[in-house]
């Protein structure tokens, strides 16, 4: 049985912190979609802001991209 895991990263963490417990994971079976909050490593800020209820939307729209309902 496989098993969908998004990875978040913490408030002053980034996307590629992320990359060796994905490949943990993923040799075990997981499918793991990491994620990266605007304004954190690589992502350049929001024109939307900064905040919560931004990162939250944002958030929200890589789930339904990928279709992790």
């Amino acid at each position: 049985m496989s098993v969908n895991i998004i990875l978040l990263h913490g408030a002053i963490g980034a996307l590629d912190q992320l990359l060796p417990l994905q490949t943990e994971l993923e040799k075990r079976g997981a499918t793991c979609f990491p994620f990266e909050f605007s304004s954190h490593g690589k992502t350049p800020e929001s024109k939307d802001g900064f905040g919560i209820q931004q990162f939250a939307k944002e958030l929200k729209g890589f789930i339904l991209k990928n279709n992790l309902l």
